[in-house]
């Protein structure tokens, strides 16, 4: 009796066991493809935000090039008026990537693409002011469509003729209209290096952090 009993047991037990570690086994490969799939569209996100973010260097650099030479009435009725057509769609597609940035990347990272709670706050635009094209929101609050904002309104702001200021003379006015678009002129070619450069540091860093969730990574040996 207690051999049958102890055969029993022992039957139970080894099905207890082979369940235990075909359960187990199912739960680690779930947990493989669930990884795998994260993986995937944190390595999607990557792309797409690296198109979104070429692509609005690429149009800002044309808008740039086609503002030389233009009359503001010219600049506003061709270059600007395709450029913001471009950017509307490029605006919403930014908003819509930045949940997918927060998911797979963090918020960190997602801040330097856009503050999704400063999106409807515009720059000053007014030449009067003393910081024209000023940042939108808080000052210490950079990020990539900020850069592009401010791109767009220096690049119109070129091609603004200025008046001539009550008792300025007509030297003056010259030198004073020379000296203030060279200005602008130093601000677009600053917010295009600051667009580049911090183009490669979200790549990096969301590189860094696709290495960080297991992606492989071609490692060159020097002979």
């Amino acid at each position: 009796m207690s051999d049958t009993v102890g055969t029993i047991c022992a039957a139970v037990i080894a099905s207890a066991l082979t369940l235990f570690g075909a359960l187990h086994l199912q739960n680690q490969q779930i947990g493989v493809a669930q990884q795998a799939k994260f993986l995937d569209g944190a390595q999607a996100t990557a792309q797409e935000t690296s198109k979104l973010l070429a692509d609005g260097y690429r149009e800002l650099g044309k808008l740039r090039e086609e503002a030389e030479g233009k009359s503001s009435k010219e600049f506003m009725s061709g270059p600007e008026e395709n450029y913001e057509k471009f950017y509307q769609g490029w605006r919403q597609h930014l908003i819509e990537n930045q949940f997918k940035v927060i998911r797979y990347f963090g918020k960190d990272t997602a801040d330097m693409l856009m503050h999704l709670d400063e999106i409807d706050i515009s720059p000053v635009n007014n030449l009067d002011s003393p910081n024209p094209c000023s940042a939108p929101g808080d000052k210490d609050s950079g990020d990539m469509h900020k850069i592009a904002v401010q791109l767009s309104c220096y690049i119109r702001f070129s091609t603004i003729k200025f008046d001539r200021m009550e008792g300025e003379s007509e030297t003056d006015h010259v030198a004073n209209t020379i000296h203030r678009q060279s200005e602008i002129e130093n601000s677009v070619r600053a917010l295009m290096e600051n667009y580049e450069i911090n183009y490669v540091i979200i790549l990096r860093k969301m590189d860094s952090r696709l290495t960080e969730l297991g992606m492989s990574k071609v490692t060159v040996v020097q002979h």
